[in-house]
Parts: structure tokens; sequence; C-alpha cells
């Protein structure tokens, strides 16, 4: 049983005044609402409706534990609240870290897309030498070379190193086209 999922059944309940309602408002069957009522009564050991065929009626018992499933509840909404708010867009820092040639070519293009994300400190770092990304903390590298260390994720762009050449012209229009942040 999702406890959860049916203490929102139960406050539903509760607060729609009757199982049809609440079901149509959580969008499940009213079969559903009613499974998951009997089976958090049988998980608590107590009932907290009174049901007859045509109404029920909310126990004392089933009040108080309505009050606070209610105020659990809202605390969650109000958790997740918070989190909605922190990852509108990306955050954070990123290490990068690209041969120099590479990097002189792309950061117009990592400074464009900085502009995007204005909550995320990108720093980059040029070299040609070959550097442990973990040691260092980085967190993406761009090699034109083969990767040795088996523990790392790498994924091949090209396999014909003159493609990225004849590819320059394209991409300069491209970054020309991206505004700088002020």
């Amino acid at each position: 049983m999702d406890r959860f999922a049916a203490m929102e059944v139960f406050v539903k309940v509760v607060e729609a005044g009757n199982l049809s309602r609440a079901a149509t408002q959580l969008g499940i069957s009213n079969a559903t609402v009613s499974t998951r009522l009997q089976q958090l009564e049988a998980h608590l050991g107590i009932s907290l409706l009174h049901r007859t065929t045509r109404r029920f009626g909310v126990t004392e018992i089933g009040l108080e534990y309505y009050d606070q499933c209610k105020d659990i509840l809202a605390r969650i909404d109000t958790a997740e609240a918070s989190l909605d708010q922190t990852v509108t867009g990306l955050s954070g820092s990123l290490r990068v870290d690209l041969p120099i040639a590479m990097g002189l070519f792309l950061s117009p293009l990592l400074v464009g897309f900085s502009n995007q994300h204005p909550n995320l400190a990108i720093r980059a770092s040029l070299t040609n030498d070959v550097v442990n990304l973990v040691t260092n903390g980085i967190d993406v590298a761009v090699r034109m070379d083969e990767i040795d260390d088996l523990d790392l994720v790498a994924r091949k762009f090209h396999n014909d190193p003159t493609r990225y050449v004849r590819r320059l012209s394209f991409w300069s229009v491209v970054v020309n086209q991206i505004p700088l942040r002020n």
C-alpha cells in the first residue's frame, strides 16, 4: 500500500463529502478510492469513516487523523514547491576542460550558453595536457584523442578530425549570432 496515496485519498474524501466526488477530483475510479481507504484503515487498525450505502461520516479518530494528514500533505507540497523554484533553469557550477584549439573556438558558444543560464557559473580550462578529471573537479571534457581511463563515460563525436576544421565556418556564423552577456 502506498500510504502517501492513501492519505491523499482520505483527505480528499473528507473534503469532497463523498467517495464519488473525491474519485472524480483525483482522477481515479470509485473502486480505487474505496480500496485505498480500506487498505489505510486495515494498516492503521481503526475505522476512519462510518459508511452506509448512501453516506458516510468521519469518526472522531478519523477527524484527528484527517488534521494530521492534511498537515503532512501541506508540508510535502511546500517542500516540492521550494524545489520547483530552485530547479527552474540550470544553476550551480560547471567545470569544462577543452583542448586549446577547440576552446578558443568554442568559448563564444560557452558565453552564449552562460547568457541563457545566468544562474550557472561556467569555468573553462584550456589545455592540451591530459589531466585527471576527477581530481581536478572537471564535469565535462572534450578530447581529440583516445580515452584510456575506463572509469570515464565517453562519447565519440567524430571519426574524422578534418570534419572539425571544415565545420569552423558554419560555427563562426552561429557564434556571431549569440548575444554576449553585459
